[in-house]
């Protein structure tokens, strides 16, 4: 019987769930082979689960922190939020869901003052098949199998659309019998003159008329008066008419900025919570804060001793 049995082993408690680790010629294997095959039962274990890529990626991530044997599983989930790029809430209800089933166990909680975090270990209980959903070696070869011949299918049909829309291609050819010979009713209409185009100049009459009287020629526009100091331009745009301006964003992009950035400092803290708080107060996610408040403060009463007036007493006659 190995450790992973009984539960001895250094700073252990006592399992929650009675773990099994005793595959055939145990007794005649060597410490690290027991280890290596409970590692190697636990991830496959993990990976025929019906579990959701979440905790998968939880559960393995949780395995890279390990110890050979399984034991001192000890990262918190802030750092296997930013690890497996999930939030808070997923990892958490991962880890809890690995607990429920089996395959983790708390063997003590952390001290938060202290910035320990929880102790976990790997582990593979009794029930551990009742408690888990998970796929035999049979439906999982069956499975592969299926979506490999659905992707084979894909494939052939998409090539033969590709080749009958190629053949219908090449078999359209232009209509080469209907000529551009015009219609009987086209070739009979009678042909209408352009209209004449207005000269921006006017007639000759006016352009000497113009010359005698040295005045601007006349045109068939009518044009507005120059402004003068009295007059405005009448094309001057109205401001509700100007072109709409872009929305100001600077101000959304900083509150965005300014939440990533707390929310980066409260997962790297370890003095808090998940809400940025130590007790009733918000943290400031500064270890030395509180030791170099302490320092100040003792300058400010040391500096105020020494400048303090002396005391005067008056006289007793």
């Amino acid at each position: 019987m190995s450790w992973h049995e009984n539960g001895q082993g250094p700073e252990k408690a006592p399992p929650a769930h009675p773990t099994v680790h005793q595959p055939d010629g145990a007794a005649n294997r060597t410490w690290d082979e027991e280890e290596r095959r409970f590692l190697f039962d636990w991830e496959r274990m993990v990976l025929a689960a019906r579990f959701s890529s979440t905790t998968k990626l939880v559960a393995f991530t949780l395995r890279t922190f390990a110890n050979p044997d399984g034991t001192r599983v000890r990262p918190g989930i802030a750092r296997l939020a930013v690890l497996c790029e999930l939030s808070y809430a997923s990892v958490k209800r991962a880890r809890q869901e690995l607990v429920r089933v089996g395959l983790l166990e708390l063997v003590r909680r952390g001290n938060r003052r202290k910035g320990h975090t929880d102790e976990y270990r790997l582990i593979i209980a009794d029930d551990v098949i009742e408690r888990l959903k998970w796929l035999s070696p049979s439906e999982i070869d069956a499975a592969a199998d299926a979506i490999t011949e659905a992707r084979q299918a894909a494939e052939a049909e998409r090539l033969r659309t590709a080749r009958s829309k190629k053949d219908q291609g090449s078999q359209a050819t232009p209509d080469e019998d209907q000529g551009s010979h015009p219609a009987p009713d086209e070739a009979a209409a009678p042909s209408i003159p352009d209209p004449p185009v207005p000269s921006d100049q006017g007639s000759a009459d006016d352009r000497d008329a113009s010359i005698r009287a040295h005045t601007r020629p006349g045109s068939g526009l009518t044009d507005d008066p120059p402004p003068t100091q009295v007059t405005t331009p009448q094309q001057r745009p109205h401001p509700d008419h100007l072109p709409a301006q872009p929305p100001d964003r600077t101000y959304a992009a900083a509150a965005r900025q300014r939440a990533a950035d707390r929310a980066r400092a409260v997962a790297a803290c370890a003095l808090c919570d998940e809400s940025g708080y130590i007790g009733p107060q918000l943290c400031d996610h500064d270890p030395g804060a509180a030791d170099r408040a302490r320092r100040g403060r003792a300058a400010v009463l040391a500096a105020l001793a020494r400048t303090k007036p002396p005391e005067v007493i008056p006289d007793a006659s």
